[in-house]
C-alpha cells in the first residue's frame, strides 16, 4: 500500500469498475483509504458461489445446459454494458462468475466479477508495466495472447471458452503446457460438444463461431451470442410432441 505503482493499478481498477451499474455486475460501491495505512474496495455482497467452485462440487461432467444458458445470457448481457462503457473485461472465465439461489430459477442471480484486469477500449496501453498478457490462458482469445489490439469479440470468446468448460467440465485445451494451450488457441479448431456431450451437438456451430479465430467472424456482440446459443438449446431441449413409437391400430 504504500509503493505508488501499486496505489496507481488499485485506483484504475475502482475507476473502470465503477463505471459499471448493471444488474449482472457485481457493484463497486466506494473506494477509501485507511489514513494512509492502505486502501480498500467496497462491493456488493454476494450469497453464494462461483462457477468453478459450483462445477467441482456439483457437476464435474458439466452443469445442465439451462443453467448454462442463464450464465451465458446473463454474462453477455453485462459484457455488452461495459463494452458500451469503453471496458472490456478480459479476464471471463468460470471462477470470476457469481451465482446466488443457483438451483432456483425464479430467485437465482448471476454476477460477473473480477475487473481487475480490465482495460478502458481507448487505453493503448495495459495496467501493468511489464506489458505483459494478461487474463487466464484457457479462456484468452488468440488475439489477446498474441498481444493484438482488443475489443469486445475477446470477451465473446472468453465467455465461449466458459461456457464449453461449464458444459462439459472441462476447459476446451486441457493440456498442462501453457505453451501448448496458447498453440491451440492459435491454431487448432475448438474440441465439439458431441465428445463430452453427444445432446448439444446442435452448440456445436454457435460455440466455433464465437470461438473463431479472427475476432470479425464471431457474433457481433455477446448478446447476440447469447441469443443464438440459447435458442439452439431451447430447439435440443424441446420434447417431441407425440409418442415416438407408433399406436395400436383401430
Amino acid at each position: 500500500a504504500h509503493e505508488e505503482e501499486f496505489i496507481s493499478m488499485f485506483l484504475d481498477e475502482a475507476r473502470l469498475a465503477a463505471r459499471i451499474r448493471h444488474p449482472n455486475v457485481v457493484a463497486t460501491l466506494d473506494v477509501s483509504d485507511t489514513d494512509g495505512d492502505g486502501y480498500f474496495l467496497v462491493m456488493d455482497y454476494i450469497d453464494g458461489e462461483d462457477g468453478a467452485q459450483l462445477l467441482r462440487r456439483r457437476y464435474p461432467a458439466g452443469m445442465p445446459v439451462e443453467l448454462v444458458t442463464a450464465i451465458v445470457t446473463a454474462v453477455g448481457s453485462a459484457l455488452d454494458y461495459a463494452h458500451s462503457r469503453g471496458l472490456l473485461h478480459r479476464d471471463v472465465k468460470p471462477a470470476n462468475i457469481l451465482l446466488s439461489n443457483a438451483d432456483d430459477p425464479a430467485q437465482r442471480r448471476i454476477l460477473l466479477s473480477d475487473f481487475g484486469i480490465a482495460r478502458a477500449l481507448d487505453d493503448i496501453s495495459d495496467l501493468t508495466p511489464t506489458n505483459t498478457t494478461l487474463g487466464t490462458v484457457a479462456y484468452s482469445a488468440p488475439e489477446q495472447l498474441m498481444g493484438e489490439e482488443l475489443g469486445g469479440g475477446a470477451d465473446q470468446y472468453s465467455l465461449a471458452a466458459t461456457a464449453y468448460h461449464l458444459l462439459t467440465g472441462t476447459t476446451m485445451f486441457p493440456q498442462s503446457n501453457a505453451a501448448v494451450v496458447i498453440g491451440h488457441h492459435l491454431s487448432a479448431e475448438p474440441p465439439p460438444l458431441t465428445s463430452a456431450r453427444p445432446e448439444l451437438a446442435g452448440l456445436d456451430p454457435v460455440l466455433r463461431a464465437a470461438l473463431a479465430k479472427k475476432p470479425q467472424d464471431r457474433f457481433a456482440s455477446c448478446t447476440d451470442f447469447a441469443r443464438a446459443f440459447a435458442e439452439q438449446a431451447t430447439a435440443g431441449a424441446i420434447p417431441p410432441a407425440a409418442p415416438t413409437a407408433p399406436g395400436p391400430r383401430a
